[in-house]
């Protein structure tokens, strides 16, 4: 069995890849961790019922504690021996050897200082023979949706030249007499192989909740009617990848199964940094038995807890780790923010996201997304420029791109689809781009945007200023907006084809 090598010049190549034994732990149904090969054939292999019992019996640890002796030290520690530098004129890494640094303190890091276990105060520790073992039999492909739908998610190399999947999103949360026109705008755009569905605070004057009743409510009626979406626009089985979107706990999650495929993506999210809680377990083991495709979605938090830039890196690596191990997730959304502006941005988070997405595409076969969350709204200048500058780091770093939350997330109904559009065009058009190349744009970007991130926001327009929503057509300005906004990228350097 390939082992990782310790220095950080003996790590893979970005040519090379470890062995990916598909035919063996490939599961066409699901594109999961075939339980039966990984008995036979992986010796350390923890399983779930294991890791909860870690939870439950590991070291016992305050919450402060995990903090402050294990995980920032230990952070700064490695940090420090392997040399890793942040530089900013390189917001797009191109330093393999750096990348590669990253990987090495980023094992050492995550074997230390293990997952913390809100609510139980323990601490889940791994083996290096437990971490080889997942590392070598995760996944390196994913099948999501069905029929005609159907998409096969495929591990990116940096600067792959194969076209990546296209994961659209609207908006984080809609009111309800929205969800159907803005969602069947999005789905039925046919440049998305998948999509986000979004969320809704209330639900026929209930306002859905965590934990109850409530959320029962919303979370079964928002399944089916992301089902009734995707009918309506003649696309049945297009993969809704963050599936059960008022399913904020094990509760709300299995109460929308009923109605949804295991096809479709399902998120165990952890808390930053380097938490689960014993619900999230829960989410993982019910997933596991129902063979569906499990996503870590984690957020390294950029001057929190996790630091500056090189800490950050660091800690960003580990949560794929985590995910192999503790949850045996099929792929992975990662998305560092900024503390203070919440989005993916800044020059220093943008360099975060897509040095550890340089780390794990050149030293692993995970399959990763990685999501933009622009600081500005929609149908502004600022969002497009921030946008195609976090997209052009991500698609040359080894991800598939995931785009666009607008406004940092989380305002209701504020989202363009044309403007989703657009950064689709833009994706189509770059991927197979140099390093050096998008960096080279992405310091353009920046320029024109740096200085209004923080404390300016521009929220932008909601989706009945920028649609028809009858028609579900953009309106006249929003169509010339997206035209200017497509001749300015040609002109910057994006080779538009049409």
């Amino acid at each position: 069995m390939m082992k990782i090598m310790e220095p950080a010049g003996a790590l893979r190549g970005s040519n090379q890849k470890r062995r990916a034994p598909d035919e063996k732990i490939f599961s066409q149904a699901g594109g999961g961790w075939s339980i039966k090969t990984l008995l036979l054939e992986a010796k350390h292999m923890v399983g779930i019922w294991e890791v909860v019992r870690r939870s439950k019996q590991g070291p016992i640890m305050r919450e402060a504690d995990f903090d402050l002796q294990r995980l920032v030290p230990k952070s700064r520690e490695v940090v420090q021996k392997y040399g890793i530098k942040f530089n900013r004129e390189t917001p797009v890494p191109m330093d393999d050897a750096m990348a590669d640094a990253v990987f090495a303190a980023a094992i050492e890091f995550f074997l230390e200082v293990g997952c913390f276990v809100k609510g139980n105060n323990r601490v889940i520790e791994f083996t290096r023979q437990e971490l080889d073992e997942a590392l070598e039999f995760a996944p390196s492909e994913v099948l999501f949706g069905e029929g005609r739908d159907a998409r096969l998610a495929k591990s990116r190399s940096v600067e792959d030249p194969s076209r990546p999947l296209l994961w659209a999103s609207s908006v984080g949360s809609v009111s309800q007499d929205l969800y159907f026109p803005l969602m069947e705008t999005v789905l039925s755009n046919p440049l998305y192989d998948m999509a986000g569905g979004d969320s809704l605070a209330h639900i026929d004057g209930v306002e859905i909740g965590i934990g109850d009743a409530t959320e029962y409510f919303g979370a079964t009626r928002i399944a089916r009617m992301l089902v009734e979406v995707r009918r309506r626009v003649g696309r049945p089985g297009l993969p809704i990848a963050n599936q059960t979107l008022c399913g904020v706990t094990a509760i709300g999650m299995l109460a929308a199964l009923e109605y949804l495929s295991p096809r479709d993506g399902y998120f165990v999210a952890t808390i930053s940094e380097l938490r689960l809680d014993p619900d999230r377990l829960i989410k993982a083991a019910i997933l596991q038995e129902w063979n569906a495709n499990i996503g870590l979605l984690f957020c390294t938090l950029f001057a929190g807890m996790a630091g500056g830039p090189e800490t950050s890196a660091v800690i960003n690596v580990a949560y794929w780790f985590l995910g192999a191990l503790a949850v045996k997730s099929n792929y992975y959304s990662s998305f560092p923010l900024h503390m203070m502006g919440t989005n993916s941005t800044h020059r220093e988070v943008m360099w975060v996201a897509n040095m550890s997405g340089q780390a794990i595409a050149r030293n692993t076969n995970f399959v990763s997304f990685g999501h933009i969350y622009t600081r500005h709204g929609p149908r502004t200048e600022l969002c497009i420029y921030e946008s195609v500058a976090a997209l052009l780091g991500i698609m040359a770093s080894g991800y598939h791109p995931s785009f666009v939350s607008f406004a940092g997330d989380g305002k209701t109904n504020l989202g363009n689809p044309l403007d989703v559009h657009l950064v689709a065009e833009v994706a189509l058009a770059t991927f197979g781009m140099s390093r050096q190349k998008a960096n080279e744009l992405c310091l353009e970007f920046l320029d024109k945007y740096e200085d209004k991130l923080l404390p300016d926001q521009d929220l932008g327009k909601t989706f009945p200023e920028l649609y028809d929503v009858e028609t579900r057509q953009p309106l006249p300005e929003t169509v010339e907006q997206y035209k200017r906004m497509k001749d300015e990228l040609a002109d910057i350097g994006i080779p538009f084809t049409s």
